[in-house]
């Protein structure tokens, strides 16, 4: 198949997904994986709808970001969104130059023009009810330098002597976000984001 013939498509079952100024947060609700899509991954990945091109997608990219990427940034972002099962694999190519590749020997094959914006996706830790034994839960009291707080449960905050996340955040309900903020979280997502009171849920 030539890669003008490559229209890839993003996986959107069992996803829930929070946009957040430059990054989408995506929750793969089927094997409990969240994870944190950076400015540019995101972009091809929200362009992968089954009508674009590698091509196309180059185009949408480089038009928005007022920049040049290539193939190579392409089949790059495409590689990584494989690897978290976040596009259809059925329709990308699978045999492209980084499909055999670790991401630090990818990462050496772009050009540096193209690595000032390299596509990054970032995993998320899920709390489990085994590391919620080792540490201390969301609004549970904390000191600094003891017992730490869970994954998702934030930092213990001088002060208030409870575990909860600042207003830049993720969290999993109110209790989490600390100060004037609240938890903007979508339906049937483990995850959300602390945001200051007053601003709306999108």
């Amino acid at each position: 198949m030539k890669n003008s013939q490559i229209y890839p498509i993003a996986r959107n079952n069992d996803l829930v997904m929070l946009e957040a100024e430059d990054e989408i947060l995506v929750y793969d609700l089927k094997a409990n994986n969240a994870f944190c899509l950076n400015q540019t991954a995101a972009m091809v990945w929200q362009t992968c709808n089954g009508k674009n091109s590698i091509e196309d997608i180059i185009k949408h990219i480089n038009s928005k970001l007022k920049t040049q990427i290539n193939e190579e940034f392409v089949h790059f972002a495409l590689t990584e969104l494989r690897d978290k099962n976040l596009v259809e694999k059925n329709s990308i190519l699978t045999g492209n130059q980084f499909s055999s590749l670790s991401r630090r020997e990818a990462v050496r094959k772009l050009s540096f023009g193209t690595m000032a914006a390299l596509p990054l996706i970032s995993m998320i830790a899920v709390p489990t009810a085994g590391q919620a034994m080792s540490c201390v839960e969301v609004t549970d009291p904390c000191t600094i330098g003891g017992t730490p707080c869970c994954p998702g449960a934030g930092n213990c905050v001088a002060g208030v002597g409870q575990c909860c996340n600042f207003s830049a955040g993720f969290c999993a309900d109110n209790t989490q976000c600390c100060g004037t903020s609240f938890c903007c979280k979508p339906a049937l997502a483990p995850l959300g984001q602390c945001i200051p009171l007053g601003n709306v849920c999108p």
